[in-house]
Parts: structure tokens; sequence; C-alpha cells
């Protein structure tokens, strides 16, 4: 059957109508649920006013023999922090940053640190989960997660 132009129309119209109905009751909760914590008007926030922040450089641990010769060895974890992603005046954003293993929550940055590696060297990186609240329990996700998707 050849697909005119006029039915593809109609079909697409029609499939459009079908989702906006059944959207509007049984759409999941999570898709239109709110930011925790809130969120700001776009329009609030001034633009191109802060610098870009440039990824310091992960300091080395030491280095590793493996297989392949001598590798450079780092330690990288992630922790929830605040950071000051928007103009100064304006609140803090929680962020997960990456830094070094065992290091003060000022170390922590998002972006990353960048990790400067020399060619035909290999690199060898342990992560480190640190995404853990002060009794030590795994954080939940920063953003409501849809996972009626799957």
């Amino acid at each position: 059957m050849e697909l005119s132009r006029r039915l593809f129309f109609k079909s697409t119209a029609a499939g459009g109508l079908a989702l906006y109905v059944n959207g509007a009751n049984g759409m999941p909760e999570a898709v239109g649920a709110e930011i925790p914590g809130g969120s700001l008007p776009a329009t609030n926030i001034r633009q191109f006013v802060n610098r870009l922040t440039v990824p310091q450089i992960l300091p080395r641990k030491g280095t590793r023999s493996t297989p392949y010769g001598t590798a450079d060895y780092y330690e990288m974890s992630m922790k929830q922090t605040t950071q000051q992603m928007l103009p100064w005046g304006m609140p803090k954003t929680t962020v997960w940053a990456y830094g070094p293993t065992g290091g003060s929550d000022s170390a922590f940055t998002s972006p990353g640190l960048s990790i400067s590696a020399l060619q035909n060297r290999p690199v060898q990186i342990k992560w480190t989960n640190e995404l853990v609240d002060r009794n030590g329990r795994y954080l939940p996700h920063l953003f409501a997660v849809d996972r009626s998707l799957h």
C-alpha cells in the first residue's frame, strides 16, 4: 500500500490526538513532577556573566605495574556538594562533583578534574562512589526519574 501525503497527515493527527487524550488521563506523575527544591525562572538569570570553569589537573597518586607497562595511577571520587553555578547573588546549585578520593568538599568541582595523560603511557584510575549521606546510605538521584519508560 502506498502512503499518500493526505493519509500520512491524517494518521499523524489521529496519533497525536490519541497521545494527548491518553496523556491527560494516564500520564505517569514522574514526567510532570516538580524538581526537588524548586526551580528559578530562566528570565531572572543573567547570562554570560560567570567565567567559564577551567578544570584543574587531578594529582597523580603514583605509578603501577601493568601488563602494558608502567601506568600512571589516579584515584577519583564523586560526591554531592553545592557549587556557585549561577551568577553571584543567586543560590548555589547542588551538583554531583568529581575530586580526589578522600579530598575535602572544596576540592570537588563540576565539571570534574582533568587527567593529564602522556601519549603511549597507560593510565589506571580507581573510581570511588562517595555519593552517600552522613549515615553512609547511598543518595537518591538528584532529579525525578521516570521509570515507566523501561
